[in-house]
């Protein structure tokens, strides 16, 4: 961003050239290691595991469990398809929300030290304030170290 907005870099681009683009929910950024519907999958099937014996007997289960967040991307679609449908199997719709709202609130991107959920507004504000736009009540900086 510095690059862009800095008149004297080689990589400059007028204000009026500048556009932001977000993909459908505004989480891209929170999709660099992986993405962060599957650590959110992983994380409630680390949780619900012993509701599920069987699991014990499946080869592919114990990596879709210990697998860190860098390595769910390197694993295949059947490691984590039927962990991550079979342990939803049982909830509701509302189940569900509150499940995914809680870990919403609560968890976050190891590279920058804030919730997944913060991300894509935190990287706007900083680059509206490059550009001189600040708007009140801003609080990027306390809600992320952004490393």
């Amino acid at each position: 961003m510095e690059e862009i907005t800095n008149p004297q870099s080689k990589f400059f681009a007028p204000r009026a050239d500048c556009f932001a683009s977000f993909d459908n929910d505004g989480t891209i950024l929170c999709e660099k290691i992986s993405y962060f519907e599957v650590i959110f999958r992983r994380d409630h099937a680390r949780e619900v595991h012993s509701k599920y014996p069987a699991w014990a007997e499946d080869a592919e289960v114990p990596k879709f469990l210990t697998v860190s967040d860098e390595e769910l991307t390197n694993l295949h679609t059947s490691e984590s398809m039927k962990v991550m449908t079979e342990s939803e199997d049982e909830l509701t719709e509302r189940g569900l929300h509150e499940i995914a709202e809680k870990w919403l609130n609560t968890a976050h991107h190891p590279r920058f030290e804030c919730l997944y959920k913060s991300q894509h507004r935190i990287f706007l504000r900083r680059y509206r304030r490059l550009l001189g736009n600040f708007v009140q009540g801003e609080t990027a900086d306390v809600e992320c170290r952004g490393k």
